[in-house]
């Protein structure tokens, strides 16, 4: 809760908008193009007032979910894996740490790569059978676990348990492999996820005011006006090097612009009754 609480109050600190966003994001809900230019259009507006207390007081504080523990119990039934004797059970301490070691060739590795083939690594190696045997066949074995209470076991040929892969396995291959490769996170915490939602919706709205900005800076076509009338000449010698004042001089209206233009309305309407032409 202490990741959730930061970001609320780094939020604080944000533009009002931010702020509104990531109180909908933390509210559940979700963004698209239409809320990018909504929130777009509203940055050139009066900004908005937040609700009394702020812009997080009406949200519920995220609960902290408890999943059930897993752990490993045993490895057992191994058949045909390396050179790992037949028969053996390797048991683990529930409550405790268990320390497995030998001398080189005793096995250690064979069970790792076992348990490692079953679990969340980043580095897998394959399980292979015994070379020097003649006719070794497929390998084979079980993994026993438990979920809470609940005791499971998977067999080395099955799809693992997505519960059993909650459990993490690292050596010194996996070291090197965070090392040297790249990969996706596939865990962030909800705190971070929420800056991340956050980035989503500043990229969106940054994409449609980029969007608006390619649109402004097209030029489009000259208006058609009269060619015998001033605004005709105006444009005619309209160049780079036409002053913003005569530009404004050239479309300022004359203080009775509303008078003149309704008689001209009056005008056209008696044309069309009196007039059959």
């Amino acid at each position: 809760m202490a990741a959730y609480e930061d970001v609320l109050s780094w939020a604080q600190t944000k533009p009002w908008w931010q702020q509104k966003a990531l109180a909908r994001i933390i509210a559940g809900d979700t963004f698209g193009e239409h809320d990018y230019a909504d929130i777009a259009r509203s940055l050139i507006e009066e900004p908005e007032s937040p609700p009394d207390g702020g812009w997080f007081s009406n949200l519920t504080p995220l609960q902290v979910t408890q999943a059930e523990p897993v752990q490993l119990v045993a490895v057992k039934n191994l058949a045909n894996v390396n050179r790992l004797a037949p028969g053996q059970e390797l048991t683990f301490e529930p409550n405790g740490l268990t320390v497995v070691y030998g001398h080189n060739g005793s096995g250690k590795s064979g069970y790792a790569r076992v348990i490692s083939s079953m679990v969340g690594a980043r580095h897998q190696e394959k399980i292979l059978p015994d070379v020097f045997a003649s006719d070794s066949g497929k390998p084979s074995g079980e993994v026993v676990f438990s979920v809470g209470d609940d005791e499971r076991s998977v067999l080395l040929d099955q799809s693992p348990d997505p519960d059993l892969k909650r459990i993490a396995f690292y050596d010194e291959h996996c070291g090197d492999s965070y090392l040297t490769t790249e990969a996706e996170i596939s865990y962030r915490p909800s705190a971070v996820k929420l800056l991340e939602d956050l980035a989503d919706i500043c990229t969106g709205v940054s994409r449609v005011i980029d969007a608006w900005k390619q649109e402004n800076s097209q030029p489009g076509p000259l208006p058609k006006v009269d060619p015998r009338g001033s605004a005709a000449e105006f444009l005619r010698d309209l160049s780079a090097s036409t002053t913003d004042a005569a530009v404004a001089t050239a479309i300022q209206c004359p203080p009775d612009a509303a008078e003149q233009l309704e008689k001209q309305k009056k005008v056209v309407a008696h044309l069309r009754v009196s007039d059959p032409t």
